[in-house]
């Protein structure tokens, strides 16, 4: 693991994060449509996505492959299993009363994009949105899109919410 993600990622770090990720959403009972996801661009890009439940993370890096640097919340860092693969595949923090830490992010993110060719996936509210509803866009995610001038990708969950709100074990078909 690399502090700083000079852009080079273990392999086989990405292997245990997806193999983690298809496990945490087999156990969850989801069930993981594509709709229009051929019309990914092959350039590194920013890919905003409406952050419905804790598990929108995990369906993204089984569904997308490929390699993405997430940014997530600092407090993450102190959760051990997440901090070590979240480091491991190069993820980015953020702190809501941390002004500089979130101007490295955006600096950083900008090099993932522009230098390492890496894309940037962001969920533009800032937070979880359990109700559904959009919330107003922090400003981060459209400095790195401005600054990197990359596509900008949006990428949506439906049905999520169910999964939040089963009670016991059965299958939720979400649609990405």
């Amino acid at each position: 693991r690399n502090q700083d993600f000079p852009g080079k990622v273990n392999k086989w770090c990405l292997l245990h994060v997806r193999l983690v990720a298809s496990f945490c959403v087999a156990l969850q009972g989801i069930v993981v449509r594509r709709k229009n996801f051929n019309k990914m661009p092959k350039q590194a890009s920013l890919i905003l996505f409406n952050h419905i439940s804790d598990y929108d993370p995990w369906v993204l890096y089984k569904v997308m492959g490929g390699r993405y640097a997430f940014v997530g919340k600092y407090a993450l860092r102190s959760i051990p299993m997440v901090k070590s693969l979240a480091s491991s595949i190069g993820t980015l923090y953020v702190e809501n009363n941390n002004p500089e830490l979130n101007h490295k992010m955006v600096d950083m993110a900008v090099d993932y994009i522009s230098n390492k060719q890496t894309s940037v996936v962001i969920a533009p509210e800032g937070t979880r949105n359990f109700d559904g509803k959009l919330r107003e866009f922090k400003h981060g995610g459209f400095n790195i899109a401005i600054r990197s001038k990359c596509p900008i990708v949006l990428t949506g969950f439906t049905n999520m919410e169910k999964a939040l709100k089963k009670k016991k074990f059965g299958l939720v078909r979400i649609n990405i």
